[in-house]
């Protein structure tokens, strides 16, 4: 495991009253947060490892965990199907575009709800660590959250990728920018194009 932060931990004695009695297994060091197992640290603090799994715990008390990926990937070189940014390669599997370190996002509402459930430290994060994205996209062709409508995967706001050379292509003539390597465009824009 990783190098452990804490915020806002105590050293293991109490207040007055509390209840709670000091607990020499409750001395605070680089993996813990000071507080009598079982509770949460002071301030929501929560650890995380290089994976970026953290010690989030589910209503449980249960450690939480991600969901691990549940088919290999499929490496496309040079899809004729979908667009994925230099540098990135698209996995049929998962329906992602990849190198050998993430998966592109954003990702849609419904995924980043589950990362922040299992406790994953990246959920906020543009790009993914791999395992990471796999499990939680699974293997749909729409995200969680989007259906297809038209040949594009869309929610209410967005239209989600990866999407297709021409579409890719149409979004740089219409004056896109950047986000025509995104996986995520406005509805209205992608429906236009």
């Amino acid at each position: 495991m990783g190098v452990a932060v804490v915020v806002g931990g105590t050293s293991g004695c109490t207040s007055e009253g509390s209840g709670a009695a000091w607990d020499p297994e409750w001395e605070t060091d680089a993996a813990s947060s000071g507080e009598p197992p079982g509770t949460q640290p002071s301030g929501g603090a929560t650890t995380s490892d290089a994976s970026g799994q953290t010690d989030a715990a589910d209503s449980s008390g249960e450690p939480a965990v991600c969901p691990e990926p549940t088919v290999p990937p499929e490496l496309v070189e040079d899809s004729e199907e979908f667009a994925c940014p230099e540098g990135m390669t698209f996995d049929a599997a998962y329906f992602l575009c990849v190198n050998d370190q993430v998966a592109r996002g954003p990702f849609t509402d419904p995924i980043v709800q589950d990362c922040l459930a299992c406790g994953a430290a990246e959920c906020e994060d543009e790009d993914w660590p791999l395992e990471l994205a796999r499990g939680l996209r699974g293997t749909d062709r729409c995200p969680a959250g989007s259906t297809m409508t038209d040949g594009l995967c869309v929610d209410p706001t967005y239209a989600w990728g990866p999407f297709s050379p021409p579409l890719v292509a149409a979004c740089e003539a219409a004056g896109g920018g950047m986000a025509c390597s995104s996986m995520r465009w406005d509805r209205g824009f992608a429906e236009g194009l």
